[in-house]
């Protein structure tokens, strides 16, 4: 799974206060509410797309490191087990 995010550390932030949407969803999200609460915010998909083309080298050395990072379809020019 590739979720390139921002991550907030929120203490005792309400979703309420700023009108948070449910986890997961398009809109930044909360995740362990309370006093050690999160918000969450995913990139958009053009930094999602630079992010995938910055890694592309790390991820081909991981792959070829071994074989348990390699992933169908993900791993540039490695065939590789399906997750």
């Amino acid at each position: 799974m590739n979720m390139p995010h921002c991550m907030f550390f929120v203490p005792n932030l309400t979703a309420q206060v700023i009108g948070a949407g449910p986890v997961m969803g398009p809109y930044p999200y909360f995740i362990n509410p309370g006093p050690m609460a999160y918000l969450i915010l995913h990139v958009g998909e053009t930094e999602k797309a630079q992010i995938d083309r910055d890694s592309e080298d790390l991820l081909k050395e991981a792959c070829a490191y071994s074989s348990g990072f390699c992933i169908k379809g993900v791993t540039p020019g490695h065939l590789a087990r399906e997750l």
